[in-house]
This record gives C-alpha cells, structure tokens and sequence, in this order.
C-alpha cells in the first residue's frame, strides 16, 4: 500500500484552482472571491516521493498504482473481478469531516452539476438544496464519514467537482430553497475548498490561514 503524504503547491496550484472555480455556478463564483482576496495555502494528497513534475500535472489520472490505497476488487455476475481505479476520495471525505467537526455550527456545501433542481424526474435527495436551477448538497458534524464520502462520490464528475466547509451554513426555506445572497455569504466564510484532479482521483485543496 502506498504511503499518502501532503504536498503544498506554488502558483500552478492556485491557477488551478481559480481556473476550476471559474464560470460554473453561484457557489463557485463566490468562492473564487473567497480565494482571490482571503490568505490561505494551497496543498494536495500524492504518494510520498512523487516527483514535482507529476504532482502539478493535474489534469492527468494515474496518480495511483492499481492495488494501492482505497483500492478493491468488484465481483461480477459473470464470476469475474473489476479492480476500480483507486482514488483519494476517502482521504478527502475524511478532511472535509474533519474541517466541519472544527467548525462547529459549520457546514460542508458540495455543487452538484449533473441535475437540475425542480426538473421533473429529478428526486433530491435528504442532504440536497436549490438555488434556482442550481443543486447542491449540504452536510453537517452530524453526518458520517460515509455520509460525506457518498456525497463526494455522487456530486463527482471527471471535469468538475468543488466542496467546500464554510463557517456559515445557509439558511433554507420549507422547500430546501436558498438565496443568491446567503450563498455568497457562506462562501465568504469559507474555510477549506477542495477542488477534483489528477482526472478524478485526487483533489486540490485551498486552506485559509490566519492574517
């Protein structure tokens, strides 16, 4: 099993981000401003002794070797076995948890991009909210590590995917509805981002720092 060590990243790491948090949704929008003007430090999760080179490609997958962390095998029905491809998402799950259990009365907010709230087969689910057409789910201290992990899993998608913890939560009305101006008031708060790479398996994560 490979040993996963912590990585800060320079400048290829914060044009990364920006460029992630660019042009998406509301959410984004406003934690690029978040990012733009706040202090903070940009790092990752690899294996120990990557080389740089590899660490700042990040639009490239295989930053993993098969059998290595949060690696298994799938039985099919035809007796066969698939080996997923191995992916930090556990590791991610576990740091966005642990930021919201610091937090306190905090939340974690994950932008789901692939439904539209309010189209008609869309069934939310109990952690989901809307602004307009927007979706995104909402997580708390109270959720598992399970809980996150599913939700990560499920708002994932190989070009887009941004968590974030804020210190804010956001306020909804009785049908899980927001406002453009509490969302930007939660991603002003926000203390952790984390944005997907390395083609799915990994992240880039923004940490705000002290003045």
């Amino acid at each position: 099993m490979e040993t996963i060590v912590e990585y800060m990243l320079g400048d290829e790491g914060r044009t990364y981000i920006r460029e992630h948090l660019s042009g998406v949704n509301t959410f984004c929008t406003a934690l690029l401003q978040t990012f733009i003007h706040e202090p903070g430090e940009i790092f990752t999760l690899a294996p120990v002794e990557i080389s740089p080179a590899r660490l700042i490609d990040f639009e490239c997958g295989g930053l993993l070797s098969y059998g290595s962390v949060n690696s298994y095998s799938v039985m099919l029905p035809d007796g066969s076995r698939m080996s997923p491809i191995p992916s930090l998402k556990i590791e991610q799950a576990f740091i966005l948890r642990r930021e919201t259990l610091r937090s306190l009365s905090g939340a974690c907010i994950l932008d789901d991009t692939n439904p539209e709230w309010g189209e008609k087969y869309f069934r939310p689910e109990p952690t989901a909210f809307g602004l307009r057409k927007e979706v995104y789910q909402l997580l708390t201290a109270e959720h598992s590590d399970e809980n996150f992990l599913d939700a990560i899993r499920r708002t994932n998608t190989l070009w887009h995917n941004t968590a974030a913890v804020c210190a804010t939560p956001p306020k909804l009305n009785k049908s899980r509805e927001t406002t453009e101006e509490i969302i930007k008031e939660c991603a002003a708060t926000a203390a952790l981002i984390t944005c997907t790479a390395y083609d799915g398996e990994g992240f880039v994560a923004w940490r705000r720092t002290k003045n």
